[in-house]
């Protein structure tokens, strides 16, 4: 029986060992359990976290291009209102500027229109003598060419174009009161006086000529207001020296038998175009007469204007010069957009 007992213990032992190895195993899988446990907790985390920023990051997005996109609109509708604040200012300033404020230079550039229309209507045929005299300075063979080339013209145009081939020959030595030394050297002391009224002329009755002064840039006429300028004149000093009937209105009249004003013939010129040839022939201009313009002055509104005043200064003599025929003959080239001109 006493040798029994050593073998007992061992097998106690060795089960005790295996009871402390399964304790230890129990232990340690709870243990990584837990571990596993607390990692997925914390990946739950993270993720709601995540998700939590994301969510933050879309808010914090949707309001930055919201408060942006209120911040442009208020930047635009700044910036227009100020545009046009600024636009309206300006326009206010020019249309100020263009009725209230006139530059000496431009006052002379008025005054001397208005000189040069005035002595070409009653300079008659001491144009020469006086051209002659205002160009002493040139040669006197240049002065001859020039003299024969508007000896040329029509006698209505003759004095203007004198004057105006002066006015630009000198350029820069231009005086307008040498025309009144040239006056007085012809002994025309009757136009002396009216230029000096009008040299001593105030701004306001200088303005009320015509259409004058809305051709003016920095003291200067622009290419087109000088030609209308010249067109214009031409056709008031015409009718003094050709005895043409025909006064000069704005508005439609209401007669359209009244005799055809000068200003009319200007205002529909320059809307005619290529048509002024057609509307020759049906006011029975000759074609030779036609042709001779048409080589001069091509389809200009200058080549218009010589063909309407040559049918006026034809057809006053017949008492035909009146609104009605051109009016009819308007109507029969198919330009009635522009008898509400007449």
């Amino acid at each position: 029986m006493a040798s029994n007992y050593p073998d007992d213990t061992v097998e106690t032992k060795e089960d005790d060992s295996v009871e402390m190895k399964e304790d230890t195993n129990a232990a340690e899988k709870k243990e990584i359990k837990e571990i596993k446990d607390k990692i997925d907790s914390l990946e739950k985390e993270i993720e709601r976290i995540e998700q939590k920023e994301e969510e933050r990051v879309r808010d914090f997005s949707i309001q930055c291009q919201q408060e942006l996109k209120e911040r442009l609109s208020a930047l635009e509708a700044n910036v227009t209102v100020d545009y046009q604040n600024r636009l309206e200012d300006f326009s206010q300033r020019y249309r100020t500027h263009q009725q209230e404020t006139i530059t000496s230079q431009q006052t002379h550039i008025l005054r001397v229109s208005r000189v040069i229309r005035d002595v070409s209507r009653q300079l008659g045929d001491n144009w020469k003598q006086v051209f002659r005299y205002l160009m002493r300075s040139f040669p006197k063979d240049v002065v001859d060419k020039e003299i024969k080339i508007i000896d040329q013209q029509k006698p209505f145009m003759q004095a203007y174009n004198a004057l105006q081939k002066w006015r630009s020959m000198k350029g820069d030595d231009f005086d307008v009161t040498d025309i009144i030394q040239a006056l007085k050297d012809c002994s025309r002391f009757d136009l002396v006086d009216k230029i000096n009224t009008t040299l001593e002329s105030e701004r306001d009755s200088l303005l009320a000529i015509s259409d004058f002064g809305q051709g003016v840039v920095s003291g200067r006429a622009t290419a087109g207001a000088a030609g209308a300028e010249g067109e214009e004149d031409a056709a008031d000093a015409g009718s003094t020296s050709s005895g043409a009937s025909g006064s000069s209105t704005d508005h439609h009249r209401a007669d359209k038998s009244e005799p055809v004003s000068d200003k009319a013939l200007l205002q529909l010129a320059r809307k005619l175009g290529a048509s002024w040839k057609d509307l020759g022939a049906k006011l029975d201009v000759p074609e030779e007469e036609l042709v001779e313009i048409h080589e001069s002055d091509g389809n200009s509104y200058q080549a218009a204007f010589k063909m309407l005043w040559y049918w006026k200064d034809s057809a006053s003599k017949l008492g035909e010069a009146r609104v009605n025929r051109l009016v009819q003959a308007l109507s029969d080239i198919g330009r009635n957009d522009l008898v509400e001109l007449l």
